[in-house]
């Protein structure tokens, strides 16, 4: 039928005239390795019909096949014929290089070298997927019953052990030894993607599916839906289990090392065009640059028109509220916001987020940070034109460095405008010494003619710092730059001291030695 072919039909067929009645004694359907029987009849003069369609084994890969459905994109256009390209648009770039000298020749094989390796280094990184390269095997059966004007369809389809592979292989360069340079090349496979079960149960009638259950084991992930499904009108329940942010970074990739563990449930309502969906998440289990982060993370979330919205419930101590539209549309729909207040017992969290070199001992201690940004899918940095306000202020905040035994305790009042923060006033004491901060820092790049460069101050007297130094200091220090790639200037000046060259301090106390030079 059209482009669509099967590898054998048998059926056959009976007919009862005094019962005006037609059926289908037997029918099998050959796809490739996949059978599909059917018997079923209808009575032509009220319309009643049933039927009964067994599958007793078929193989996913053989419908993906047969219909040409490859991409995900092909799922568009269901059984339409695809329109593919003509030969000549998918030709290879030809580089002739027989009239060219043995470095020009080196040089461009250099190139297409680093071509090869940036092109194997971004299929590495996850990303969504594009491919419907799926293998696996289901069983099923499909009842039909009532009339042609009022069908219904009870269904029941299981499947095991699917695999997909989300994305395309590539081709990446081998080397041998440094100064050789180019050896070869080597095909690569992406990672697939274990399905483990997949099972559909339910039933059709009029123009609502009534779903007992949808479930796909992902993994370690499973994902559950059930409910009422139709264009004009929607009531399911929706669950995910146990979904690892390791799974999805099979799917796209973080800037930061972070693991952990997802649960959300929640409803969809609404119309198939205009979806309404309200849940909740948690977040457990989580790590942070390899350290624990003791903490349940947790929310509401809400989805209606064209708006998704999100808030914390717990803990207490983080609130977090964010919108972000979708679908995106480019300069029309593409703001994001988002809003994060903390407390004190947040900034207890400083040593995770600072891999143990900075940890927070006591004091008071809020942050309120309000941000928008824009979204483009089609950029490599999704999230672009940031602009974030706010301030933190502290109160005794109490802060001990791995590498000084002596804490430092602080007040004052830091403020955020777009990328630069501003040490409004910062007052503290460090080894019995008094200090002050004044002065403005850009998080990420360098801003040129900064007025007001962060400057700590250091009053002249005695200071004692531990294993490092004893005497009379004076100075200020300047930090200009970034935060990310900070310069430190300024004159410090140092009287009547003694200074404390340990050999070693190591984060690992076995290792650590503590003999000084």
């Amino acid at each position: 039928i059209g482009y669509i072919t099967a590898d054998r039909f048998n059926a056959e067929f009976e007919y009862d005239p005094s019962e005006n009645l037609a059926r289908v004694a037997s029918a099998s359907l050959y796809l490739k390795d996949s059978q599909y029987n059917f018997q079923g009849g209808l009575n032509l003069q009220s319309g009643a019909i049933d039927g009964q369609l067994n599958i007793t084994q078929a193989y996913i890969q053989d419908i993906l096949t047969t219909f040409r459905w490859f991409r995900l994109e092909d799922l568009a256009r269901l059984w339409e014929s695809p329109d593919y390209a003509q030969p000549a648009a998918v030709d290879p770039n030809s580089i002739i290089t027989s009239d060219e000298t043995v470095g020009a020749k080196l040089r461009r094989l250099r190139e297409i070298e680093k071509q090869i390796q940036a092109i194997a280094e971004s299929r590495q990184d996850g990303s969504v997927p594009t491919l419907l390269d799926i293998e696996g095997g289901y069983q099923g059966q499909v009842t039909l019953d009532g009339t042609l004007d009022s069908p219904q369809v009870s269904f029941r389809v299981a499947g095991n052990d699917w695999e997909w592979e989300t994305q395309p292989g590539f081709v990446d360069v081998i080397k041998s030894r440094p100064l050789v340079g180019f050896y070869g090349l080597i095909k690569q496979d992406s990672p697939a993607i274990d399905l483990d079960k997949l099972l559909i149960q339910g039933n059709f009638r009029g123009e609502t599916v009534y779903l007992d259950t949808a479930t796909i084991e992902v993994e370690d992930t499973v994902l559950s839906l059930d409910g009422q499904l139709s264009a004009n009108q929607q009531n399911a329940n929706y669950r995910v289990e146990n979904l690892t942010l390791n799974t999805i970074e099979k799917f796209t990739t973080f800037p930061v090392d972070v693991t952990g563990t997802i649960d959300t449930s929640g409803t969809i309502t609404g119309t198939l065009s205009q979806p309404n969906i309200t849940g909740q998440i948690s977040f457990t289990d989580g790590t942070f640059n390899n350290q624990d982060l003791p903490l349940t993370i947790a929310g509401n979330y809400d989805y209606r028109d064209n708006l998704f919205t999100f808030n914390t419930s717990e803990p207490s101590y983080i609130q977090v509220n964010a919108t972000v539209p979708y679908p995106i549309q480019p300069e029309v729909s593409d703001r994001v916001y988002a809003d994060l207040k903390l407390t004190s017992e947040a900034f207890s969290l400083l040593n995770v987020f600072t891999s143990n070199n900075l940890t927070w001992l006591g004091g008071e201690g809020t942050a309120n940070v309000q941000g928008v940004g824009r979204i483009d899918l089609d950029r490599k940095n999704i999230l672009y034109a940031l602009d974030a306000t706010g301030e933190v202020n502290l109160d005794n905040a109490t802060i001990k460095s791995f590498y000084f035994e002596a804490p430092l305790i602080a007040s004052g009042k830091i403020t955020l405008d777009n990328q630069i923060v501003t040490v409004e006033t910062l007052n503290g004491t460090f080894a019995e010494k008094d200090l002050s901060a004044t002065g403005s820092l850009p998080i990420l790049y360098a801003v040129n003619n900064l007025n007001n460069p962060l400057t700590i101050n250091i009053p002249p007297g005695e200071i004692e710092i531990e294993e490092l130094y004893e005497g009379e200091v004076a100075g200020e220090v300047i930090i200009t730059s970034s935060a990310l790639t900070p310069v430190i200037g300024g004159e410090v000046s140092l009287e009547d001291g003694r200074v404390f060259l340990p050999e070693n301090k190591s984060k690992d106390p076995e290792n650590e030695t503590e003999d000084p030079v």
